[in-house]
């Protein structure tokens, strides 16, 4: 029993709260927008894909976990491969944030990912007590 706790564990994110770390972090460089991307649930915890912004690696689906990108304004889609790619589009707007959350789905062989956009007011909620997910 404690050696599945300390796998499980040791698959979530252990930086800093989100509810801590926010006010530290300076709003996005001028011109720039900022993308949140958070993982609220450790269901199917060992699936970690990579997460892309336009085919680039922006981070992983950390269980419990959220990180931030800056990016120029712009339309964009962001990605997660599993089995399958599950994809959206967001546009980001300058000296905004957008918020995507990473929500965990049942697969045939393995879980999927599926980004979906969410409103400031559900995540800023959804993301208060989880933690930094650094490489």
């Amino acid at each position: 029993m404690a050696a599945g706790l300390a796998i499980f564990v040791v698959g979530c994110a252990s930086g800093p709260k989100f509810s801590d770390y926010r006010s530290t972090v300076s709003p996005p460089e001028e011109g720039y927008g900022r993308i949140w991307f958070y993982r609220p649930s450790a269901f199917g915890a060992a699936v970690q894909p990579a997460i892309n912004l336009d085919n680039r690696t922006v981070g992983n689906a950390v269980p419990h976990g959220f990180f931030h990108v800056e990016t120029p304004p712009g339309a964009y889609t962001v990605s997660a491969t599993t089995e399958w790619t599950h994809q959206i589009s967001i546009n980001v707007t300058t000296n905004e944030e957008s918020y995507v959350r990473l929500n965990m789905m049942i697969g045939l062989f393995v879980g999927h990912v599926i980004p979906e956009e969410v409103p400031e007011s559900q995540a800023i909620k959804e993301m208060q007590d989880l933690h930094l997910a650094t490489p």
